[in-house]
């Protein structure tokens, strides 16, 4: 199976008084079709890797390639095909859901015609449709999330990228997701996610890997790391290879 995204030896240092050197030379390689899941404490270097991929931050040394080019913020074309989906509401309150995937439609300029039938599609998929018309702070946290989604979908990204996903969703609304994302694989969708729940790792990848400290420390299926570690839980295996200690 071909790689869309290839991240080659990849360094990035935080500069300042007291620079953080957040990632160390990361290699990962994402097979188009797979979902590969991000796991790591806090600041072990997650959202600093995925801020290079998006061309928010630009790596030191080393380089990623996408779809086999040199990935460049400025190749609007290229670029474009990447749906990103970040942990944090950057929703706008007081605009309707219909409203905001118009608005990220048209950033996106996608044809009037073609953007219509997309709204209608995800609205659809993902349990919006009644609420096209309601205002966003009105909503609840799990329909925020789904509206987020859709957002980083309205293009037809040939990549899928989503920071904690499931972030403060209760069980029914978490269970929903991980069918849909994997119905999206089915498609030939290729999602990166990064999760601080072992159960949505296990559930949903095809592959696994684990940062610490800015280096890649394990990787593989969740059956290759149970194995190699003689465990039948993928937390007890996450926290054997981090450390037991809290991290800020």
């Amino acid at each position: 199976m071909e790689n869309i995204l290839e991240i080659k030896n990849v360094e990035f240092t935080y500069k300042g008084k007291n620079p953080v050197h957040a990632l160390k030379g990361i290699s990962i390689e994402i097979k188009k079709g797979e979902i590969y899941s991000l796991l790591g404490p806090n600041g072990a270097g997650k959202t600093t890797l995925v801020n290079n991929i998006l061309g928010f931050l630009k790596p030191d040394k080393g380089e990623i390639v996408f779809k086999g080019k040199k990935l460049d913020p400025s190749d609007r074309n290229l670029i474009s095909e990447i749906g990103f989906e970040p942990q944090e509401n950057i929703l706008w309150g007081t605009l309707k859901v219909k409203e905001h995937l118009e608005l990220m439609g048209n950033l996106y300029e996608i044809e009037k015609r073609i953007l219509k039938k997309r709204i209608e599609f995800l609205l659809d998929s993902l349990k919006l449709k009644e609420k096209r018309n309601e205002i966003v702070k009105k909503l609840s946290g799990g329909m925020k999330r789904r509206l987020q989604l859709a957002m980083a979908l309205l293009n037809s990204p040939s990549l899928l990228i989503l920071d904690e996903p499931s972030s403060g969703l209760d069980p029914q609304s978490r269970r929903f997701l991980w069918d849909f994302l994997k119905g999206e694989k089915e498609k030939g969708k290729t999602i990166l996610l990064t999760t601080h729940l072992m159960e949505e790792a296990q559930r949903v990848s095809d592959r696994i890997g684990i940062i610490d400290e800015g280096v890649l420390i394990e990787e593989g299926s969740v059956s290759q790391i149970l194995e190699k570690h003689n465990s039948n839980s993928l937390e007890d295996v996450f926290i054997k290879i981090t450390g037991k200690e809290l991290r800020e």
